[in-house]
């Protein structure tokens, strides 16, 4: 009987003792304020109702609209593609609770951390017929060390800071919004170099397969064409004009894939599609579907730049100089070694 009691009162005491503790860790002021530093801007429920982003910075706004699922960059009343993952990262970043501890709950504040509406970036979010954005935020100056941000609500005196995950997105270039893809990024799946049964270049400057006199213009696009056809018996690639050159297939295959992944600079909103300067040189890509693909670039400007379109989108590229020399290669260039 003893020994029972013992036990029993021991049992009693470590259930106690066991109570004392968890209480202590719960109440701890420490681990209360952790608890109250975490902290989402935007409900995570709201994303799927997302529909505009503005975003403005030192006076410039940038608006990103959704339409059917897809983001577009509204600029010069045109919309652009837009980068998906780019904004579904802010999205993310914005409705994922990370530590951001409170500093300041007074108005007094604002000005001294540049989260005044005059000072401020600011982050505006809106979603379906709601009068109300889903999120206003106002993004102010960050610390010393250029880790943390102070932040708040538009209509709140809460300021918050944390790390700083997003002051990337406020003063990035407004092209880093843009999807610059000759190829978009939505055609992933059905357009890969896998696709590709034949390849025709046409250079500007009349480089050809043959490696004749130099051209120039129009007329180098017509007479200048390096045909690269896949060989389906054999499982590689041979030059149309010439099945005696062994080529390497590896070096075509990731030719093929750089101009898929081809990328503009920018978006020309001053020229059309249909405009008559896109006759410097093409690329024509055959696809598996019996359908072609082409990509028709303009003269080389002072900047070394050309503006580029592409069969069946509605927007004119502007594309770098070395771009151009990516894409538009010699057959000596493929000649296996």
């Amino acid at each position: 009987m003893v020994y029972k009691k013992k036990v029993t009162v021991l049992s009693v005491l470590l259930i106690l003792l066991s109570l004392v503790y968890t209480v202590s860790i719960f109440f701890d002021p420490q681990r209360i304020d952790e608890r109250n530093a975490l902290y989402a801007w935007l409900d995570a429920r709201l994303v799927p109702q997302a529909d505009r982003i503005e975003i403005t910075r030192s006076g410039e706004e940038i608006i990103l609209l959704c339409r059917n699922g897809v983001w577009f960059a509204a600029e010069d009343g045109r919309e652009f593609p837009a980068r998906q993952y780019r904004i579904d990262d802010l999205l993310r970043i914005l409705s994922t609770e990370a530590s951001y501890p409170v500093r300041a709950r007074d108005a007094s504040s604002f000005e001294r951390l540049s989260l005044t509406a005059e000072t401020a970036s600011r982050i505006v979010i809106r979603g379906g017929a709601g009068v109300y954005p889903l999120l206003d935020l106002l993004i102010g100056r960050g610390d010393a060390a250029g880790v943390g941000i102070n932040l708040r609500k538009n209509d709140q005196n809460e300021v918050r800071s944390g790390e700083d995950k997003i002051t990337a997105y406020i003063l990035g270039p407004r092209t880093s919004w843009y999807n610059l893809r000759l190829f978009p990024d939505t055609e992933n799946n059905a357009l890969n170099a896998g696709s590709v049964q034949r390849i025709s270049v046409y250079a500007p400057g009349g480089a050809s397969s043959s490696g004749g006199e130099a051209e120039t213009g129009a007329e180098a696009a017509v007479n200048a064409a390096l045909v690269l056809a896949r060989d389906k018996n054999a499982g590689g690639w041979v030059l149309d004009r010439d099945s005696g050159i062994a080529l390497d297939n590896p070096r075509v295959e990731s030719y093929i894939r750089s101009v898929l992944e081809a990328e503009g600079e920018n978006f020309n909103t001053e020229l059309t599609p249909a405009d008559p300067v896109f006759n410097e040189a093409r690329i024509e890509l055959e696809l598996d579907d019996g359908s072609i693909r082409t990509i028709r670039v303009g003269a080389e400007n002072e900047q070394g730049m050309r503006n580029a379109v592409v069969s069946g989108a509605d927007y004119v590229y502007i594309i770098a100089g070395w771009t151009a020399e990516r894409i538009f290669r010699d057959a000596e260039y493929f000649r296996k070694n």
